[in-house]
């Protein structure tokens, strides 16, 4: 595929999960020329229909892609990947770009940079937030740590991506600007739960306080994307509550390894120690609610009374 002048990087993607995947797609629609790579091939043959190279192993991606976009499970598998044996330091990198959207740590991504760079190669520390929904409609909001020039370099990469595109600051303040993001969505998620489940430990209608607080001081997008599954009962499993546990680990080891005061986030991940523990791990973190009902031996739809019929009046 020929690369338009518009978008003159050959780019590549590495980890094509629920996020990598759909990112992969939209660099190949926006005419970007894509090569990918995952462990899984069959996640690789999915992408036979897009127009987009598949390689043998991310050492290949690299040597194609001027421009590389990590998407990984955890910061061992990226460190190992950038660090480890055969990995992108022992590479030919020197002027390319590495965009990690991967959710690890400050340290880490600050020990990264500081090797590639004396590889002549520019790493940003680049998580996102939207969900797989964002990373398929391209509306991800996309949080920076690294260098500026690098930034604007990739400029057009990162707009195939997402629509909220923001440079913190030096490397490591893409990670620290997303671990605050999954501290307050933790918070929501664990605080939706148990407001609710106080409201249902004494017989309130849940529906009817849903109606009466959704639109209130308290409004939130998390609280209104949670309403139709704790309403209706029924929980999803996508394994997000386990991936966005572990990054409440992360902030909880760069706190204590800080001495930072947490007291709230402790709190928050004490639960989300508790809910994997229990075998929740693979629902949805919007479902907190659920842990809360099995915690508690209650079922919150339950309160949930249905409007009374209008009565027909008869006679003169």
């Amino acid at each position: 595929m020929k690369t338009p002048a518009s978008v003159p990087h050959p780019v590549g993607v590495i980890g094509l999960g629920q996020m990598g995947r759909p990112m992969a797609v939209n660099l190949a629609r926006k005419g970007f020329a894509t090569f990918a790579y995952d462990v899984n091939a069959t996640a690789m043959a999915a992408l036979a229909d897009h127009g987009i190279v598949t390689r043998g192993s991310a050492r290949d991606v690299v040597a194609q892609a001027e421009i590389v976009v990590l998407s990984l499970p955890t910061q061992e598998v990226l460190e190992e990947l950038v660090l480890g044996p055969g990995g992108f330091v022992e590479a030919d990198v020197a002027g390319k770009i590495i965009i990690d959207t991967t959710t690890t740590t400050p340290d880490l991504a600050k020990k990264l940079a500081a090797a590639l760079a004396s590889r002549g190669c520019a790493f940003l520390d680049s998580p996102v937030t939207g969900g797989a929904a964002g990373a398929q409609a391209a509306t991800l909001s996309i949080m920076i740590g690294g260098d500026a020039d690098a930034v604007a370099a990739a400029r057009p990469v990162y707009e195939a991506l997402g629509t909220n595109i923001v440079h913190i600051g030096g490397s490591g303040h893409g990670q620290i600007a997303k671990m605050v993001n999954q501290m307050l969505m933790a918070a929501i998620y664990t605080s939706v739960a148990e407001s609710f489940a106080f409201a249902a430990q004494q017989g309130a209608d849940v529906a009817k306080i849903f109606q009466a607080v959704e639109n209130g001081g308290g409004r939130s997008k998390v609280l209104s994307d949670i309403k139709p599954y704790l309403l209706g009962g029924t929980p999803r499993t996508n394994g997000n509550l386990a991936q966005h546990g572990k990054d409440i680990d992360y902030v909880m080891q760069q706190a204590n390894a800080q001495k930072i005061f947490l007291p709230i986030a402790a709190a928050v991940h004490e639960f989300y120690n508790l809910s994997r523990t229990l075998g929740f791990g693979q629902n949805s973190s919007h479902d907190m609610w659920a842990v809360w009902e099995k915690l508690l031996g209650i079922d919150f739809t339950a309160t949930i009374r249905s409007e009374p019929k209008p009565t027909t009046k008869t006679g003169a």
